[in-house]
């Protein structure tokens, strides 16, 4: 069993460099929202079985990666989200909501989901994937693709070309 694991093309939008709160939350939202950058490209990769995740940025790389084939939407796929960690009206670096909100996730925090939640609903995919038994292409995102590595390696998946950040449009081969 093979399954391919894509992170989503790049994101047609600007970060803010700094912002508030409230900035950070909209911005987030706005990301969610925003569609790719056009690709120039099609992929070789073969599969009658393609899951993206709920975004729209996973379902536009799937279709222009893709354009003959159909494609499954999969929440348990979505990236993690995240909010602002606390209500500021001063305006901070947008790294430093990016690590407050990743450190929320560590923590699980109540404000959004955190590392448990995260790991069941890989779990829960991955075990959906094993049990029908197919090989798959999975278009998902960076953040997440961490955790839903882990839960496939501790599935007996063997990791392939194995990273700890991912680039758009990276593919990671994972095989049982």
């Amino acid at each position: 069993m093979r399954v391919s694991i894509i992170r989503h093309a790049k994101v047609d939008m600007q970060w803010p460099k700094s912002c508030t709160s409230d900035e950070f939350v909209q911005a987030c939202r706005n990301y969610d929202r925003a569609g790719i950058v056009t690709l120039q490209e099609t992929s070789d990769l073969l599969s009658t079985n393609i899951y993206t995740s709920e975004l729209i940025r996973t379902q536009q790389t799937a279709q222009q990666l893709f354009p003959l084939q159909t494609y499954q939407v999969d929440s348990r796929l979505n990236e993690v989200p995240l909010t602002a960690a606390f209500s500021f009206k001063i305006k901070l670096p947008l790294v430093f909501w990016n690590t407050m909100g990743r450190l929320q996730w560590l923590f699980n925090s109540s404000k959004q989901e955190g590392i448990r939640a995260s790991k069941l609903r890989a779990a829960k995919f991955c075990d959906d994937l094993i049990y029908r038994n197919e090989d798959a292409i999975l278009i998902t995102h960076g953040f997440f693709m961490l955790t839903l590595l882990k839960e496939l390696k501790k599935k007996g998946f063997a990791i392939k070309n194995k990273s700890l950040t991912f680039n758009n449009l990276q593919v990671i081969e994972a095989e049982k």
